[in-house]
Protein backbone atom coordinates (compact mmCIF):
# COMPACT_ATOMS: atom_id res chain seq x y z
CA UNK A 1 0.00 0.00 0.00
CA UNK A 2 2.96 2.15 0.66
CA UNK A 3 3.40 2.12 -2.95
CA UNK A 4 0.42 3.39 -4.40
CA UNK A 5 0.26 6.76 -5.60
CA UNK A 6 -2.68 8.01 -3.59
CA UNK A 7 -1.15 6.74 -0.26
CA UNK A 8 2.53 7.85 -0.97
CA UNK A 9 2.14 11.83 -0.49
CA UNK A 10 4.17 13.53 1.30
CA UNK A 11 1.22 15.60 3.64
CA UNK A 12 -0.91 14.74 6.80
CA UNK A 13 -4.05 12.96 6.17
CA UNK A 14 -7.03 14.94 6.18
CA UNK A 15 -11.00 14.35 6.36
CA UNK A 16 -10.86 16.40 2.87
CA UNK A 17 -7.70 14.42 1.18
CA UNK A 18 -9.38 11.07 2.54
CA UNK A 19 -12.73 11.68 0.41
CA UNK A 20 -10.08 12.41 -2.57
CA UNK A 21 -8.35 9.04 -2.39
CA UNK A 22 -10.68 6.76 -0.37
CA UNK A 23 -12.29 5.34 -3.71
CA UNK A 24 -9.49 4.50 -5.33
CA UNK A 25 -7.89 2.63 -2.05
CA UNK A 26 -11.09 0.81 -1.49
CA UNK A 27 -11.27 -0.44 -5.42
CA UNK A 28 -7.47 -1.45 -5.33
CA UNK A 29 -8.24 -3.58 -2.05
CA UNK A 30 -11.18 -5.04 -3.48
CA UNK A 31 -9.01 -5.94 -6.21
CA UNK A 32 -6.45 -7.43 -4.02
CA UNK A 33 -8.91 -9.65 -2.21
CA UNK A 34 -10.69 -10.95 -5.29
CA UNK A 35 -7.00 -11.76 -6.42
CA UNK A 36 -6.02 -13.73 -2.84
CA UNK A 37 -9.43 -15.17 -3.09
CA UNK A 38 -8.92 -16.75 -6.28
CA UNK A 39 -5.29 -17.74 -5.44
CA UNK A 40 -6.89 -19.18 -2.05
CA UNK A 41 -9.54 -21.48 -4.47
CA UNK A 42 -6.82 -22.57 -7.10
CA UNK A 43 -4.55 -23.77 -4.21
CA UNK A 44 -7.63 -25.95 -2.68
CA UNK A 45 -7.67 -27.36 -6.16
CA UNK A 46 -4.45 -28.67 -6.53
CA UNK A 47 -4.03 -29.78 -2.64
CA UNK A 48 -7.41 -32.18 -3.80
CA UNK A 49 -5.72 -33.10 -7.23
CA UNK A 50 -2.80 -34.05 -4.84
CA UNK A 51 -5.63 -36.00 -2.86
CA UNK A 52 -7.35 -37.63 -5.58
CA UNK A 53 -3.68 -38.75 -6.86
CA UNK A 54 -2.85 -40.54 -3.10
CA UNK A 55 -6.29 -42.49 -3.07
CA UNK A 56 -5.46 -43.65 -7.05
CA UNK A 57 -1.81 -44.50 -5.23
CA UNK A 58 -2.95 -46.33 -2.66
CA UNK A 59 -5.19 -47.70 -4.93
CA UNK A 60 -2.77 -49.08 -7.27
CA UNK A 61 -0.93 -50.60 -4.32
CA UNK A 62 -4.14 -52.39 -2.50
CA UNK A 63 -4.79 -54.09 -5.78
CA UNK A 64 -1.43 -54.24 -6.57
CA UNK A 65 -0.98 -56.27 -10.00
CA UNK A 66 -4.82 -56.93 -10.20
CA UNK A 67 -6.14 -53.12 -11.23
CA UNK A 68 -5.54 -50.81 -14.33
CA UNK A 69 -6.12 -47.32 -13.62
CA UNK A 70 -6.97 -44.28 -15.61
CA UNK A 71 -4.52 -41.29 -15.24
CA UNK A 72 -6.06 -38.68 -12.77
CA UNK A 73 -7.08 -36.28 -15.34
CA UNK A 74 -9.64 -39.20 -16.26
CA UNK A 75 -10.95 -39.01 -13.37
CA UNK A 76 -10.73 -35.58 -12.86
CA UNK A 77 -13.08 -35.00 -15.85
CA UNK A 78 -15.89 -36.97 -14.42
CA UNK A 79 -18.79 -34.84 -12.92
CA UNK A 80 -18.39 -36.49 -9.41
CA UNK A 81 -15.04 -35.57 -8.66
CA UNK A 82 -14.82 -32.36 -10.86
CA UNK A 83 -17.32 -31.12 -9.00
CA UNK A 84 -15.78 -32.24 -5.53
CA UNK A 85 -12.57 -30.58 -6.86
CA UNK A 86 -14.31 -27.36 -7.64
CA UNK A 87 -16.22 -26.90 -4.32
CA UNK A 88 -15.70 -23.88 -2.55
CA UNK A 89 -11.95 -23.18 -1.20
CA UNK A 90 -13.64 -23.48 2.90
CA UNK A 91 -15.33 -27.03 2.42
CA UNK A 92 -13.37 -30.01 3.42
CA UNK A 93 -13.01 -32.76 0.85
CA UNK A 94 -12.19 -36.25 1.39
CA UNK A 95 -12.42 -38.73 -2.16
CA UNK A 96 -14.25 -42.17 -0.56
CA UNK A 97 -12.50 -45.06 -2.20
CA UNK A 98 -15.32 -46.91 -3.31
CA UNK A 99 -16.39 -43.64 -5.73
CA UNK A 100 -13.07 -43.78 -7.10
CA UNK A 101 -12.87 -47.23 -7.68
CA UNK A 102 -16.25 -47.19 -9.00
CA UNK A 103 -14.83 -44.47 -11.73
CA UNK A 104 -11.89 -46.41 -12.50
CA UNK A 105 -14.42 -49.29 -13.35
CA UNK A 106 -16.20 -47.50 -15.63
CA UNK A 107 -13.50 -46.28 -17.14
CA UNK A 108 -12.16 -49.74 -17.62
CA UNK A 109 -15.31 -50.47 -19.17
CA UNK A 110 -15.64 -47.52 -21.30
CA UNK A 111 -11.95 -47.26 -22.88
CA UNK A 112 -12.84 -51.40 -23.62
CA UNK A 113 -15.67 -50.50 -25.32
CA UNK A 114 -14.15 -48.14 -27.19
CA UNK A 115 -11.37 -50.44 -28.93
CA UNK A 116 -13.54 -53.12 -29.24
CA UNK A 117 -15.70 -50.92 -31.11
CA UNK A 118 -12.68 -49.89 -33.21
CA UNK A 119 -11.78 -53.43 -33.98
CA UNK A 120 -15.51 -54.49 -34.76
CA UNK A 121 -15.45 -51.71 -37.35
CA UNK A 122 -12.52 -52.40 -38.80
CA UNK A 123 -12.37 -54.58 -42.54
CA UNK A 124 -9.52 -56.78 -41.32
CA UNK A 125 -9.87 -58.75 -38.98
CA UNK A 126 -11.40 -62.13 -39.04
CA UNK A 127 -14.59 -62.86 -37.36
CA UNK A 128 -13.92 -66.37 -36.59
CA UNK A 129 -13.79 -65.42 -32.49
CA UNK A 130 -15.46 -68.11 -31.04
CA UNK A 131 -16.41 -66.36 -28.27
CA UNK A 132 -12.50 -64.96 -27.81
CA UNK A 133 -12.19 -61.67 -26.94
CA UNK A 134 -11.01 -59.74 -29.63
CA UNK A 135 -8.78 -57.67 -27.48
CA UNK A 136 -6.86 -60.34 -26.32
CA UNK A 137 -5.78 -61.91 -29.15
CA UNK A 138 -2.57 -62.07 -30.16
CA UNK A 139 -3.00 -60.53 -33.71
CA UNK A 140 -4.72 -57.50 -32.09
CA UNK A 141 -2.37 -54.28 -32.35
CA UNK A 142 -3.31 -50.24 -32.36
CA UNK A 143 -1.08 -48.01 -33.81
CA UNK A 144 -1.13 -44.59 -32.99
CA UNK A 145 -4.02 -42.53 -35.23
CA UNK A 146 -1.28 -40.25 -37.12
CA UNK A 147 0.47 -43.31 -37.99
CA UNK A 148 -0.26 -42.55 -42.01
CA UNK A 149 2.47 -39.39 -41.15
CA UNK A 150 5.06 -41.33 -39.91
CA UNK A 151 4.57 -42.63 -36.60
CA UNK A 152 5.09 -46.50 -36.40
CA UNK A 153 4.38 -47.39 -32.72
CA UNK A 154 1.93 -50.10 -31.99
CA UNK A 155 0.50 -50.94 -28.91
CA UNK A 156 -1.52 -54.09 -27.39
CA UNK A 157 -3.90 -54.38 -25.19
CA UNK A 158 -3.86 -53.64 -22.32
CA UNK A 159 -1.03 -51.46 -22.59
CA UNK A 160 -2.98 -49.13 -24.90
CA UNK A 161 -4.48 -47.85 -22.08
CA UNK A 162 -1.67 -46.45 -20.34
CA UNK A 163 1.02 -46.03 -22.89
CA UNK A 164 2.20 -42.82 -23.72
CA UNK A 165 4.51 -42.14 -26.74
CA UNK A 166 5.80 -38.84 -28.74
CA UNK A 167 5.15 -38.79 -32.56
CA UNK A 168 8.28 -38.44 -34.52
CA UNK A 169 7.00 -35.52 -36.68
CA UNK A 170 4.45 -34.25 -34.36
CA UNK A 171 4.81 -31.91 -30.80
CA UNK A 172 4.61 -34.62 -27.57
CA UNK A 173 0.82 -35.23 -26.77
CA UNK A 174 0.35 -36.94 -23.54
CA UNK A 175 -3.67 -38.21 -25.34
CA UNK A 176 -2.41 -38.91 -28.43
CA UNK A 177 -2.22 -43.22 -28.05
CA UNK A 178 -5.16 -44.23 -25.67
CA UNK A 179 -8.83 -44.46 -25.68
CA UNK A 180 -10.32 -42.46 -22.92
CA UNK A 181 -13.57 -41.02 -21.35
CA UNK A 182 -13.32 -37.93 -23.50
CA UNK A 183 -13.37 -39.96 -26.69
CA UNK A 184 -10.25 -39.72 -28.40
CA UNK A 185 -8.61 -42.99 -29.60
CA UNK A 186 -6.22 -45.16 -31.10
CA UNK A 187 -6.60 -47.22 -34.78
CA UNK A 188 -6.47 -50.70 -35.58
CA UNK A 189 -3.26 -51.32 -37.17
CA UNK A 190 -3.59 -54.00 -39.87
CA UNK A 191 -0.22 -54.22 -41.39
CA UNK A 192 0.66 -55.58 -37.59
CA UNK A 193 -2.18 -57.94 -37.73
CA UNK A 194 -1.05 -59.50 -40.94
CA UNK A 195 2.28 -59.64 -39.88
CA UNK A 196 1.02 -60.85 -37.03
CA UNK A 197 -0.93 -63.51 -38.74
CA UNK A 198 2.01 -65.04 -41.08
CA UNK A 199 4.19 -65.70 -38.05
CA UNK A 200 1.68 -67.57 -35.88
CA UNK A 201 1.14 -69.45 -39.20
CA UNK A 202 4.80 -70.28 -39.94
CA UNK A 203 5.04 -71.21 -36.10
CA UNK A 204 1.46 -73.62 -36.37
CA UNK A 205 -0.49 -71.39 -34.02
CA UNK A 206 -4.04 -70.68 -35.38
CA UNK A 207 -4.25 -66.91 -35.82
CA UNK A 208 -7.93 -67.05 -35.33
CA UNK A 209 -7.95 -68.13 -31.61
CA UNK A 210 -4.29 -67.89 -30.56
CA UNK A 211 -4.11 -65.19 -27.75
CA UNK A 212 -2.06 -63.44 -25.87
CA UNK A 213 -1.06 -64.84 -23.48
CA UNK A 214 -0.09 -68.00 -25.21
CA UNK A 215 2.52 -66.07 -27.05
CA UNK A 216 3.97 -64.26 -23.72
CA UNK A 217 7.60 -63.94 -22.92
CA UNK A 218 9.38 -66.05 -22.42
CA UNK A 219 7.75 -69.09 -23.57
CA UNK A 220 7.12 -67.40 -27.04
CA UNK A 221 10.72 -65.87 -28.19
CA UNK A 222 10.82 -64.69 -31.91
CA UNK A 223 13.97 -64.95 -34.16
CA UNK A 224 14.49 -61.98 -36.83
CA UNK A 225 16.93 -64.18 -39.29
CA UNK A 226 19.67 -62.33 -41.59
CA UNK A 227 18.23 -59.06 -40.55
CA UNK A 228 18.57 -56.54 -42.98
CA UNK A 229 17.88 -53.59 -40.90
CA UNK A 230 19.90 -55.05 -37.53
CA UNK A 231 22.96 -55.47 -39.10
CA UNK A 232 25.50 -57.68 -36.81
CA UNK A 233 28.70 -59.77 -37.12
CA UNK A 234 28.25 -63.28 -38.31
CA UNK A 235 27.00 -66.00 -36.12
CA UNK A 236 24.87 -63.50 -33.75
CA UNK A 237 21.29 -64.39 -33.31
CA UNK A 238 18.46 -61.68 -33.43
CA UNK A 239 15.73 -62.44 -30.58
CA UNK A 240 12.84 -60.35 -29.49
CA UNK A 241 9.85 -60.41 -27.53
CA UNK A 242 6.37 -60.89 -29.48
CA UNK A 243 5.41 -57.06 -29.50
CA UNK A 244 8.77 -56.21 -30.37
CA UNK A 245 8.96 -58.43 -32.90
CA UNK A 246 5.52 -57.07 -34.55
CA UNK A 247 7.22 -53.74 -33.96
CA UNK A 248 10.31 -54.95 -35.88
CA UNK A 249 8.24 -56.43 -38.94
CA UNK A 250 6.61 -53.25 -39.19
CA UNK A 251 9.49 -51.54 -39.77
CA UNK A 252 10.52 -54.49 -42.62
CA UNK A 253 7.52 -53.36 -44.02
CA UNK A 254 7.77 -50.06 -43.94
CA UNK A 255 11.04 -50.09 -46.01
CA UNK A 256 10.00 -52.80 -48.30
CA UNK A 257 12.54 -54.89 -47.06
CA UNK A 258 11.39 -58.96 -46.85
CA UNK A 259 11.79 -60.32 -43.15
CA UNK A 260 12.27 -63.39 -42.55
CA UNK A 261 11.18 -63.66 -38.75
CA UNK A 262 9.85 -67.50 -37.11
CA UNK A 263 9.40 -68.81 -33.52
CA UNK A 264 13.30 -69.26 -31.95
CA UNK A 265 14.70 -72.61 -32.07
CA UNK A 266 17.16 -72.56 -28.69
CA UNK A 267 18.70 -74.97 -26.63
CA UNK A 268 18.30 -75.17 -23.02
CA UNK A 269 22.09 -73.16 -22.69
CA UNK A 270 20.99 -71.08 -25.19
CA UNK A 271 17.53 -70.18 -23.70
CA UNK A 272 18.87 -69.36 -20.04
CA UNK A 273 21.21 -67.02 -21.88
CA UNK A 274 18.57 -65.31 -23.68
CA UNK A 275 16.77 -65.00 -20.58
CA UNK A 276 19.58 -63.44 -18.75
CA UNK A 277 19.63 -61.18 -21.82
CA UNK A 278 16.37 -60.12 -21.38
CA UNK A 279 16.51 -59.52 -17.48
CA UNK A 280 18.64 -56.93 -18.42
CA UNK A 281 16.93 -55.18 -21.25
CA UNK A 282 13.95 -55.35 -19.32
CA UNK A 283 15.63 -53.32 -16.16
CA UNK A 284 17.10 -50.86 -18.59
CA UNK A 285 14.05 -50.43 -20.52
CA UNK A 286 11.83 -49.31 -18.15
CA UNK A 287 12.10 -46.07 -15.52
CA UNK A 288 11.15 -47.53 -12.10
CA UNK A 289 12.05 -50.80 -9.98
CA UNK A 290 9.77 -51.41 -7.21
CA UNK A 291 11.10 -53.64 -4.05
CA UNK A 292 8.69 -56.38 -3.73
CA UNK A 293 8.47 -56.46 -0.03
CA UNK A 294 7.94 -52.75 0.49
CA UNK A 295 5.55 -52.42 -2.49
CA UNK A 296 6.34 -48.54 -2.34
CA UNK A 297 9.83 -47.92 -2.61
CA UNK A 298 10.83 -46.92 -6.38
CA UNK A 299 14.07 -46.87 -7.68
CA UNK A 300 14.19 -44.82 -11.22
CA UNK A 301 16.18 -47.27 -13.61
CA UNK A 302 18.14 -48.00 -11.12
CA UNK A 303 19.38 -51.98 -9.73
CA UNK A 304 22.48 -50.63 -8.15
CA UNK A 305 19.80 -48.12 -5.82
CA UNK A 306 17.78 -51.56 -5.22
CA UNK A 307 20.55 -53.56 -4.22
CA UNK A 308 21.14 -50.74 -1.55
CA UNK A 309 17.82 -50.34 -0.66
CA UNK A 310 17.88 -54.11 0.26
CA UNK A 311 21.12 -54.58 1.93
CA UNK A 312 19.99 -51.71 4.07
CA UNK A 313 16.59 -52.59 4.74
CA UNK A 314 16.74 -56.25 5.17
CA UNK A 315 20.53 -57.01 5.75
CA UNK A 316 21.01 -59.20 2.65
CA UNK A 317 23.87 -58.97 0.25
CA UNK A 318 23.74 -61.32 -3.10
CA UNK A 319 22.49 -60.52 -6.24
CA UNK A 320 19.01 -59.53 -6.91
CA UNK A 321 16.18 -61.78 -7.85
CA UNK A 322 13.59 -61.01 -9.92
CA UNK A 323 10.33 -61.16 -9.01
CA UNK A 324 11.91 -62.07 -5.34
CA UNK A 325 12.99 -58.92 -4.39
CA UNK A 326 12.39 -56.43 -7.24
CA UNK A 327 9.38 -56.06 -9.96
CA UNK A 328 8.86 -53.25 -12.77
CA UNK A 329 6.89 -50.14 -12.45
CA UNK A 330 4.55 -51.67 -15.24
CA UNK A 331 3.41 -54.76 -12.98
CA UNK A 332 2.06 -52.43 -10.33
CA UNK A 333 -0.51 -51.53 -13.20
CA UNK A 334 -1.34 -55.38 -13.90
CA UNK A 335 1.10 -55.04 -17.04
CA UNK A 336 3.65 -57.37 -17.67
CA UNK A 337 7.02 -57.14 -18.58
CA UNK A 338 8.74 -57.39 -21.70
CA UNK A 339 12.26 -56.67 -23.75
CA UNK A 340 11.28 -53.69 -25.81
CA UNK A 341 14.61 -53.95 -27.79
CA UNK A 342 16.08 -56.48 -29.41
CA UNK A 343 18.54 -59.01 -28.02
CA UNK A 344 21.55 -60.05 -29.23
CA UNK A 345 23.41 -64.05 -28.62
CA UNK A 346 26.98 -63.87 -29.81
CA UNK A 347 28.14 -67.46 -30.50
CA UNK A 348 30.54 -66.95 -27.59
CA UNK A 349 28.07 -66.04 -25.28
CA UNK A 350 26.85 -69.70 -24.86
CA UNK A 351 28.97 -72.39 -22.79
CA UNK A 352 28.98 -75.03 -24.85
CA UNK A 353 30.69 -77.61 -22.18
Amino acid sequence: MERWTSVRQPKDLTDRIWQNIKDDIIDKMENHRAYRLKEDYLAAQRNRRSLLNKCLRDLQQKHLGKLILPDISDIESTDQISTLIEAPTEETIDFPESLVLELAQEWRKSSDTVLQDIFATSPTPSRKLNGADPLLLATTFFSCWKRDYGCRVIFQYPEVLKTRHYCPTFVPDRELCRPHLRGKSVLFSDKAYFLAREILEAARFDPDTTMREDVQWPAFIIECHDCSILKRDDGVRTFMSWHAAIEHAVEHNYRHQPSRMARADLSDTELERVHELAVKDITRSHDNLVCVRCKESRFSGSIYAMGHHIRNEFEEYRDLIYSTDYVFDLEISGLYPEPVHHLFLKPDDVDTR
